[in-house]
């Protein structure tokens, strides 16, 4: 009976062990993102009054509309994006418009409002967070409420960015990113270990142990500029639909900076997280997201190049 449960671990049971680990986690993180989209908006992003789901008000659906025209999206991908009222303040995508499952696009409430004072009154949890942190009339706070009023264009710009995000091959890429790294890290920790004496055990321990973190650190760095790499892209070809895009993409990249530093004196230990540029702190910048001053002004630049050309 004891034999029956002692486990013989040879260089067959870890590469075995190696390929099932990665293939399944890159296996779980593609369904979930193809398989568990509606659950996952249902249950976590969008937007709910008395328990039952915001309807999307028909200037909202318009809006979404007119982009998925404006970005040339054929009938058949029509058919595969829908949008709702997302819970937070910037719109969100899930999923990939390539796949049967479709995607799902995440638009604010307050989209749906023109002026200061109906923002203040969107049912939107996590703005009326941040108002209650307010005080009242100060100059942050007006900042703040200011940065929710956004033109057409911009308000275009945002979801047009969303839906180009699902418009790729990213989650497969990044499904796979797990087998990419961690299939070379095995053979070069093999080749390491084949190098190392047999005692002490505790070398061949610290070799190990830094060799995954090695792995994990590469893993992280390429899924992020797999990510990064995208964003560019989707700026890229926002650009080159027209000109009221670029504007649009100026003005919406402004309110996130002016939002994110009137949040920097709003929410507690707001210093933390943002920057005196209105950039969101990272714990490590390698692994952080496109700074919203470059993105902004990538998009001057090419406003400026379309100028000279005319």
């Amino acid at each position: 009976m004891n034999k029956f449960f002692k486990l013989r671990v040879t260089s067959d049971f870890l590469v075995n062990s190696l390929c099932a680990i990665t293939i399944g986690a890159g296996f779980t993180e593609l369904t979930a993102n193809v398989f568990l989209n509606k659950l996952y908006v249902q249950v976590c992003k969008e937007a709910t009054k008395n328990k039952k789901p915001v309807v999307l008000s028909e200037s909202l659906r318009k809006l979404h509309d007119d982009v998925t025209r404006d970005i040339k999206l054929t009938d058949f991908q029509k058919i595969f994006s829908t949008p709702f009222v997302a819970e937070g303040l910037d719109p969100i995508n899930i999923g990939c418009i390539n796949y049967r499952t479709g995607c799902y696009i995440g638009i604010p409430s307050y989209y749906d409002l023109n002026d200061i004072i109906s923002s203040s009154n969107a049912e939107n949890l996590e703005l009326q967070d941040y108002i209650y942190l307010m005080k009242e009339n100060s100059e942050s706070s007006k900042k703040f409420m200011d940065s929710l009023n956004l033109s057409e264009s911009a308000k275009k710009y945002s979801i047009a960015r969303e839906l180009i995000l699902t418009d790729n091959s990213q989650i497969f890429i990044k499904s796979i990113s797990w087998s990419m790294i961690s299939i070379p890290m095995y053979l070069l920790g093999n080749t390491i270990l084949n190098l190392l004496p047999a005692n002490p055990i505790k070398i061949r321990f610290l070799a190990l142990f830094l060799l995954c973190n090695v792995g994990v650190f590469i893993c992280l760095l390429l899924r992020t500029g797999i990510e990064n790499f995208y964003q560019i892209q989707a700026d890229k070809k926002l650009c080159n639909i027209n000109e009221e895009y670029i504007h649009g993409g100026i003005e919406y990249y402004e309110k996130l900076i002016q939002r994110n530093l009137a949040l920097r004196d709003i929410v507690p230990n707001g210093d933390q997280l943002y920057s005196e540029n209105g950039n969101k702190h990272s714990f490590i910048s390698l692994f952080s997201e496109l700074p919203l001053t470059y993105r902004k002004a990538y998009l001057e630049k090419k406003l400026k190049n379309e100028n000279n050309k005319s």
